[in-house]
Formats: structure tokens, C-alpha cells, sequence
């Protein structure tokens, strides 16, 4: 009775956070619902008259920034410079308006904020990709200007890119200058860093869940989809300076990631899927220096996708795990090749290692080839590392000076002079440092856990809320194909209707108040209903009901009618039926309040012997009972942590993924066991998606989802919520901030201040 108690006061609390909430976190973006109420009222009240105002101007001084330098090139450009110009300008008149009102008309209005206001998808934004006429001038922050103006640096007309990518922000052409200071949480957290240093070929799109040009500026499928030619930007450079040509590809193609000796440590990427199709690895070529192409065995049309989601460079979506060795499709060779056996004899090679600290030129070429661990590698992301190796406290990133991405007036982003990240130790100091206003934005690690907080000090901390919403935050893993389960407990999860039980036993409500605050929505592990794979509103509340008489009487009818003395069932052999919970714990989410508070209801509304237990090891993984965490980041295709990009790797059915992987050498095959037939199902959907059009694409997609949901394979708690990296803080003066977010596309190269 202790946590029930408990939970109520957490109850009373979370109502008058979420009240300020509803007040502190409304976006100036978002567009509330309104309620009109007319009233008319009468009131008396003068003749306004808008003064006229004359103003003469002979000859004014117009002022533009920074130094000008006119130079010569193909195309004309024009770097910034301190002109003074003397302009001949007419007499201005602003006219004389006379206003007269006779009766004022007052409307007072009743409004009511739409709490999922902000979570509408966002015109404008998804695609920031600029389609009007590119500039011909280009433009940049001081720092890099007064590089130039000591001999540092060429111009900014011969740095960027002869065919720069022009985009722009969600609220137009931004300012230079200045600093973004945000933190992560231990010495592995270098999502931040790693996202701004590496470029994908091609970026997403997620409103169609087709592909837009990046790296590549265009690209050509063969129509048969076998084929796939990529057409990189000519001029384009390492944030050294050195060309980026083909050569940066065909490097780890044919001399990294096809080595066994480097990739027989743990970067199996290459028989893992990326680039396998009909059982065979694909073929690369480089055509020319700003032209690659992959030939493939059967159709992929999946794989301009991949090429969007960090496949093709970085950890690949589906094969997170087992790519963490590989530098993606392309490294900078003219650095790289200073670590590699076949540019240095293997004697002076393995005295560089252990020197350095490593046992082989393998982990010493891995460690390099990370930007994240290696400040000193050339990149082509927007931001370079100046203070960023592993272990650094404080991790500064400064603007890349050859990045190739411009906005439609020319001015080179990001605009942004620097990124600072703070190493902590613990995630409360972390909370502290946000939201006492040390950091101007932060997602990562800002819990919904610490929403009432947040609210009570958005103006002293001088920042405003975020929630971008997630489909599901929490959902329950059902294992599947559970190693370390007993006999009976195995059957009974294996069984539909005893998940369906497991389902109805739950009070979302409760679970609602007390860890999301009273945020989200009670809904089946789904997409989002704006996503192109969303099955439809029926899947969406699928034995999601919270209805204990209903569960009850399916475990009675399941043989589980007989208890124990203190009211838990008993299975046939006279045993309880005794089940395991494990979660992460009070991670991004507050998982450990969701194991405990379900055990609970399912103890006392089910008589379920049911435990918790807080259990981050991916090594028992396949031996887990049930077990809560996030799902479903579903912008494109290939995602972690969801269906449909792996229904065969989730903590529902793990032993199916090394099936896959081995081409069914290994692991649990779904054909063979009538059980798993649906997930067999889901498999071959998913290989059809591979080669699918995109509209076809996104009917297979739905339909994996409504299995998903049918079978209850993960049991959907709460969605459409900020909960899973959702909640966040953004300093009031940062601009070309997204509410919305599309997975793989960095919004921090468009922030600016003013």
C-alpha cells in the first residue's frame, strides 16, 4: 500500500506541473485550438489620428560588415567587407491616415491549448531543402573572415563546394557568431559530436519516406533496381582542405572493409545486410572522381534508404552492434592511409600502435578513423573537433571552414561560431547545469522525469520547453524466443491470449500520472498516424483497455483458475505463476516506476507472481520475460529499436536476428515453429521492402505493423509522448530551432542567436 500511497501524491504533484507545463512549454509554433466567445461591447472613445511624419534624407550613409574582396573566379563572388557608399535617395512621406471609431467591438475569447498542438507536423520544415535560385555570392561568419585576412585561409568562394547544397532554416536566413553549450553523460555519449561530424550520400525525407540529395547531389536507379550511381559535389573538401573525391570511397571498399584481417574483429557489416542482397555482397566501382556506383544481385531499391540513415556511413540502423568497427562508405584516405598496412610496412605500423596504446593496426586504424575518439581526422560535417578526444571534459566543436552547405543568400553554415559540450558524471548535475541556465540546449538525457522542474524555472533559467512527441516512450517486450525461460512460463508468453491479459491487466491511466506526468496518450505500439506506415486508428487502441474482469477471465480459461493462499495463480504442476520484469531503470525514461507500479497491478488485479528488476545487460537479453523500453523511432524504413527495420532483432524475439544474419546457420528459425509463424510473416515483409517502391514500401510497412499489433509481440503503454528524448530545453534567444525533428537530420547547422 506503501507505493500506492505514494503514486498519489505523485498524482496531486504531476496535475500542477502539468498545468504549468501546459503554460511554460507552449511553442510559439505550435498553433492552439481556440474557442470564440463574442461579446460586444460598447465603448466610447476619440478620433485617433496617425500622425504624418516627413523625413528628408539627402545623402545617407548605408554601412555593410566585415572586409570586402572582390575575386575573380568562373562564377562571381563576393566576400564580405566594411563599404561605405553614399546613395542619392528621394524624399520620404509616410502618409497622414485618419482613423475614426465610433464604437469599439471587443471579442473576448475563451482559449484552450490543444496539448498535441505542437506535435502536428510543421510545414516547411521536414523539408528544408532550398529549390529556388542559388546564390552566386558567398558569405561567412568573422572567425573564419579574419582567417582569410591573415593568409590562413583561401576565400570562401574557393572553400565551398562548386555545387554547395543551399538550405534554410524554419525561420530564415540566420546571424553568425556565437556559442551553443549543451552536455552529455560519460565518455561512449558522443551521439552529438559523431551526428555533426559525419554526412550521410543522401538525407531523408520524411514526409514521403523517400530520399533528398546531400553528399550526392543526384543519384540514378537502374530500372531494374540493381544498380545505384551516385553523383558527388565537385569542389567539394575535408575540413582540411583536401579534396573529397571518389577515392575516399573506393578506400574503404576496397581496402578496409573487404579486409578480413579488419573486418573479422567486429565489423561484419558487409554480411550483415547493408550490403547483401539475394546472398550475394555487392560490387563497387568508382566511374570517375566525383561518380561511385554499387551493383547488386537482386533489386534494393532499399538501398537509396540506406544510404539516408547512417548505413552507408557510421552505425548502420538495423546492425548497430555489429558495425561500431566500420568508417562508414567513405574516410579521408590522404589521412587514413598513414594507419593501413598497405601504405606502411607492418613493422613501423604495429611500433605506431603501441605507442599510441594498442595492440594492432586494426584497433589503431578503428580509433583514428572515429571522429569522436580522433580530433585530428578530417571531416566534412558542419562542425570539426578541436577538444574532442575520448575522456576531454570540456568538447568543443568549431565550424568547419570547407563545409559544403550554404543558405539562399550564400552565407556558409552553420552559423554558428562553436559547439561546447560538458562532460558529467550524473545525470542530476546534468538537470542542474540545464535548467539553472548554464546550457542553451539539450535533449539528450532530459528527462520527462524532470518536467515539473523544468517548468518552475524556465524563467530563471531563461529557456524555453520543447516536447517533440515520440510514438511510444515505453512499450513491454513479450520475448518470444526466451533461452532461460521455464517450460510453463515460456508457453504461457508464447500464448496470444495470455499476452492479451498481460495487456487489459494494465491501468495506463495510472501509469500515465505517475511517470509521463499526465503527458501522451494511451495507445498500441504504433507509428505515429501522420507516418505513411500507420495501419489505422483501429490497430492504434487494440487491447489496450484497461479491463481486469476481462484479463481474469481469460487466465481462468487458460487453466490458471487455482491460487495460493495469498491469492497468486498456480500453474498445473502447483507452482505460481511467477513473472520477470527488467528494464534499463531510471533512464530516459523512469522505467523503474513503470516495473514496479505493473507489477503491482498485475499482483493485485491479476494475482500474477510478478517481480521487477532494473537490468541494463544486453547479454541476458535473450533470456528476459518482459522487458520495458522505447520502440518505434519509425521516420524511415531502417530503424533501431523498431519494426519494421529489424522484426528480428527486438528484445521480443532475439534469437531470430542470428537466424538472419547466418542465412540460417545459427539462431531460431520462425518457419519451423507454427508459434512464431507471424514473425515469420514479418520477415519475409520486411526482405519484400527491400526491393519495393516506395508506396509499395509503405503498404508492406503498415502491414508488419498490424501484426505487431495483433500479436501483442510489444505492448503498447503510452505514445504520441515526449517521453523518449522528447523533452528538452532551448535558451529563449536560440533561433532555427525544429519543434519537430526528422531522425538523421542535424537542425542544430541552422541555429543562430539574437
Amino acid at each position: 500500500m506503501e507505493i500506492r500511497n505514494k503514486l498519489r501524491l505523485l498524482l496531486a504533484f504531476s496535475v500542477v506541473g502539468i498545468l504549468a507545463v501546459a503554460v511554460a512549454c507552449a511553442s510559439p509554433a505550435a498553433e492552439p485550438q481556440i474557442i470564440e466567445v463574442e461579446k460586444i461591447v460598447e465603448v466610447e472613445v476619440p478620433v485617433v489620428v496617425e500622425k504624418e511624419v516627413i523625413k528628408e534624407v539627402e545623402k545617407p550613409v548605408i554601412k555593410e560588415v566585415i572586409k570586402k574582396e572582390i575575386v575573380e573566379v568562373e562564377k562571381p563572388v563576393v566576400i564580405e567587407k566594411e563599404v561605405i557608399k553614399e546613395v542619392e535617395v528621394e524624399k520620404v512621406v509616410e502618409k497622414e491616415i485618419i482613423v475614426q471609431v465610433d464604437r469599439e467591438v471587443v471579442v473576448e475569447k475563451e482559449v484552450t491549448v490543444d496539448p498535441l498542438a505542437r506535435f502536428k507536423p510543421q510545414e516547411g520544415i521536414w523539408e528544408y531543402i532550398w529549390d529556388g535560385a542559388a546564390p552566386s555570392s558567398y558569405y561567412e561568419g568573422s572567425n573564419t573572415a579574419l582567417q582569410v585576412e591573415r593568409g590562413q585561409l583561401p576565400a570562401v568562394g574557393d572553400r565551398v563546394s562548386d555545387e554547395p547544397l543551399v538550405i534554410v532554416g524554419p525561420d530564415g536566413i540566420g546571424e553568425y557568431g556565437g556559442s551553443v553549450k549543451f552536455a552529455f553523460f560519460g565518455t561512449g555519449d558522443d551521439n552529438i559530436a559523431a551526428e555533426f561530424a559525419n554526412e550521410n550520400l543522401l538525407r531523408g525525407s520524411v514526409s514521403e519516406l523517400g530520399v533528398r540529395p546531400h553528399v550526392a547531389k543526384a543519384w540514378e536507379m537502374s530500372s531494374d533496381g540493381t544498380q545505384f550511381t551516385f553523383n558527388l559535389r565537385n569542389g567539394m573538401r575535408w575540413s582540411d582542405g583536401e579534396p573529397f573525391t571518389a577515392d575516399d570511397y573506393a578506400f574503404v571498399w576496397d581496402e578496409v572493409n573487404t579486409n578480413a584481417e579488419y573486418t573479422g574483429l567486429g565489423g561484419n557489416a558487409w554480411t550483415t545486410g547493408n550490403y547483401v542482397v539475394g546472398g550475394e555482397l555487392g560490387a563497387f566501382s568508382k566511374v570517375d572522381d566525383y561518380t561511385v556506383r554499387w551493383n547488386f544481385a537482386a533489386p534494393y531499391s532499399a538501398f537509396l534508404l540506406r544510404a539516408a540513415s547512417g548505413a552507408t556511413h557510421g552505425p548502420s540502423a538495423c546492425d548497430c552492434d555489429s558495425i561500431v568497427r566500420m568508417p562508414g562508405a567513405f574516410t579521408p584516405k590522404h589521412y587514413m592511409k598513414q594507419f593501413h598496412p598497405n601504405y606502411n610496412s607492418a613493422s613501423d605500423l604495429q611500433a605506431t600502435a603501441e605507442a599510441e596504446g594498442f595492440e594492432s593496426w586494426t584497433d589503431l586504424f578503428w580509433n583514428k578513423a572515429t571522429a569522436t575518439r580522433n580530433e585530428e581526422i578530417p571531416v566534412v560535417g558542419a562542425m570539426s573537433s578541436v577538444n574532442g578526444a575520448a575522456g576531454a571534459r570540456i568538447w568543443r566543436l568549431e565550424r568547419n571552414p570547407y563545409y559544403f552547405v550554404v543558405d539562399p543568400e550564400g552565407n556558409q553554415l552553420p552559423y554558428l561560431d562553436a559547439l561546447e559540450g560538458m562532460l558529467v558524471g550524473d545525470l542530476e548535475i546534468l538537470s542542474l547545469h540545464a535548467y539553472s541556465g548554464q546550457l542553451d540546449y539539450q535533449f539528450r538525457h532530459s528527462s520527462i522525469l524532470n518536467l515539473p522542474l523544468m517548468s518552475q524555472n524556465t524563467e530563471k533559467g531563461n529557456f524555453r520547453i520543447i516536447l517533440r512527441r515520440h510514438p511510444n516512450s515505453a512499450v513491454v517486450y513479450v520475448n518470444q524466443t526466451c533461452t532461460g525461460c521455464d517450460t510453463a512460463i515460456y508457453d504461457l508468453l508464447r500464448n496470444l491470449e495470455f499476452r492479451k491479459a498481460l495487456s487489459y491487466g494494465i491501468d495506463r491511466e495510472e501509469l500515465q500520472a505517475v511517470a509521463w506526468y499526465g503527458t501522451g496518450t494511451p495507445r498500441a505500439s504504433l507509428p505515429l498516424p501522420e507516418h505513411p506506415m500507420y495501419p489505422g486508428a483501429e490497430y492504434e487502441k487494440l487491447y489496450i483497455d484497461f479491463d481486469p474482469d476481462l484479463a481474469n477471465g481469460i487466465l481462468d480459461d487458460l487453466g490458471l483458475d487455482k491460487r495460493d493462499s495469498e491469492g497468486m495463480r498456480l500453474l498445473p504442476s502447483g507452482d505460481t505463476v511467477k513473472l520477470w520484469m527488467n528494464s534499463p531503470g531510471k533512464f530516459i525514461m523512469n522505467y523503474d516506476a513503470m516495473g514496479e507500479l505493473m507489477v503491482e497491478q498485475f499482483r493485485n488485479n491479476l494475482g500474477l507472481d510478478a517481480f521487477y528488476k532494473q537490468d541494463n545487460n544486453a547479454d541476458l537479453m535473450s533470456s528476459r520475460q518482459l522487458y520495458i523500453y522505447q520502440t518505434l523511432r519509425a521516420d524511415f524504413w531502417l530503424n533501431s529499436h523498431a519494426l519494421p527495420c529489424c522484426p528480428y532483432r527486438n528484445s521480443h524475439a532475439t534469437e531470430i536476428q542470428p537466424w538472419v544474419a547466418s542465412g540460417g546457420a545459427e539462431g531460431v528459425d520462425p518457419n519451423a515453429d507454427p508459434v512464431l509463424a507471424p514473425i515469420a510473416k514479418q520477415v519475409d515483409l520486411f526482405n519484400q521492402g527491400l526491393t519495393a517502391t516506395t508506396e509499395d514500401r509503405n503498404d508492406i510497412g503498415a502491414e508488419i505493423w498490424k501484426i505487431n499489433a495483433e500479436q501483442l509481440y510489444t505492448i503498447g503503454l503510452i505514445g504520441a509522448d515526449p517521453g523518449a528524448y522528447g523533452t528538452g530545453i532551448v535558451r529563449k534567444s536560440l533561433r532555427n530551432v525544429l519543434e519537430l525533428t526528422p531522425r538523421g537530420q542535424r537542425a542544430e547547422v541552422f541555429f543562430y542567436a539574437n
